[in-house]
C-alpha cells in the first residue's frame, strides 16, 4: 500500500520489534507531506532489556519526523536524545465509557484492590501495607495463586480480560499500587473515573496528577499505610480524594489528547517546514 501523501500522519508505537518500521518508513515518505510520528513504549527503566540494539534504537527515533513522550521522566530522557524540546502526550483516557461503569459506594466490596506490575514484581510490600487498613481485605491482581505465598495475599487473581478486571476493580472500595519504574499508569486514569481512591506511588504520573494527596514517594511506606487507612474510616476524606480525581481526569480525556497531539503535528510542520 502506497502511504505516500494518503495520509496526513502515520503514527508509530515503538516496541522491539517496530524499530525497523520506522527506519524502512521514513525515506519513503521524504518530501512527502505526510508527517512520521512516534512514541516509545515501555517504562524508561525497562529500555535495556527491550531495546538490546541501541544503534537501531537511536537511528529509529532519528527517523521519524517527531517524537513524544507520554509522562515527564520519559520526556526529559527524550530530550536529552533529540537535543530539543519533545511534546508531552499522556495517554488518552476514555472517561466517558469508564465513569458509565462506576458504582456507589454503598454497593462496594470492603477491598483494597492491589495493582501487580510485571515490571517490579513487588509483593511483600504491597502486602504489609495493605494489612494494616481496618475492615479491608487486599485483593492483588495480575500474579496467579500458584505464584503467591497464601500467607500475604488470601485473595488473588491472573492477568484478567480487560472487562473482567475492571467489573473487579468497580467493586473495589480502595486501590493501592506500589511501582519503582516510571509509567503514565492507566491504573490511576481507571481509578478516577470509576471513583475509587487510589494510594500509589509518585512514579506513576497520573497518579501524581489525579490523586495528589494520596501519591507518595517510594519510600514513604508509614504515609501510605496511614493514607489507606484513613481513606477506610474517613468517608469525607473519601469523597474529597474521589471528587477531585473523577474531574481532574477530563484534563485526559480524548478531546482534550487530540488537542495536544494536533498542536503537536502543527509545530511539527512548522519546525519541518511540511
Amino acid at each position: 500500500m502506497c502511504i505516500r501523501d494518503s495520509y496526513d500522519v502515520v503514527h508509530l508505537n515503538l516496541c522491539t520489534n517496530d524499530l525497523r518500521i520506522a527506519v524502512e518508513v521514513a525515506p519513503r515518505l521524504k518530501n512527502s507531506s505526510t508527517l512520521l510520528v512516534a512514541n516509545v513504549d515501555y517504562a524508561v527503566e525497562m529500555w535495556d532489556a527491550m531495546f538490546p540494539d541501541k544503534r537501531l534504537f537511536f537511528r529509529a527515533l532519528g527517523s521519524v519526523d517527531e517524537v513524544f513522550a507520554v509522562e515527564p521522566f520519559q520526556k526529559q530522557i527524550l530530550e536529552l536524545i533529540m537535543g530539543r524540546e519533545i511534546p508531552l502526550i499522556p495517554h488518552p483516557v476514555d472517561t466517558k465509557r469508564l465513569k458509565e461503569k462506576a458504582l456507589p459506594k454503598g454497593n462496594r466490596a470492603s477491598l483494597v484492590f492491589i495493582m501487580y506490575h510485571r515490571y517490579d514484581m513487588h509483593k511483600m510490600i504491597p502486602a504489609v501495607v495493605t494489612r494494616v487498613v481496618e475492615n479491608h481485605e487486599p485483593l492483588i491482581i495480575g500474579i496467579t495463586n500458584e505464584q503467591l505465598p497464601k500467607e500475604l495475599f488470601p485473595l488473588s487473581g491472573g492477568m484478567l480480560e480487560y472487562f473482567t478486571y475492571l467489573r473487579i476493580l468497580r467493586m473495589c472500595n480502595l486501590a493501592f499500587e506500589f511501582y519503582t519504574v516510571h509509567s503514565v499508569s492507566r491504573f490511576a486514569s481507571e481509578c478516577s473515573c470509576l471513583r475509587i481512591p487510589l494510594v500509589s506511588t509518585s512514579n506513576s504520573y497520573f497518579a501524581t496528577q489525579l490523586f495528589p494527596r494520596t501519591t507518595f514517594h517510594e519510600t514513604q511506606l508509614k504515609k501510605m499505610a496511614i493514607t489507606l487507612n484513613k481513606l477506610a474510616t474517613d468517608e469525607e476524606f473519601w469523597y474529597q480524594v474521589v471528587g477531585y480525581a473523577y474531574n481532574k481526569v477530563e484534563e485526559y480525556g480524548w478531546k482534550k489528547s487530540r488537542d495536544r497531539f494536533n498542536r503537536m503535528v502543527e509545530l511539527a510542520r512548522i519546525r519541518l517546514g511540511k
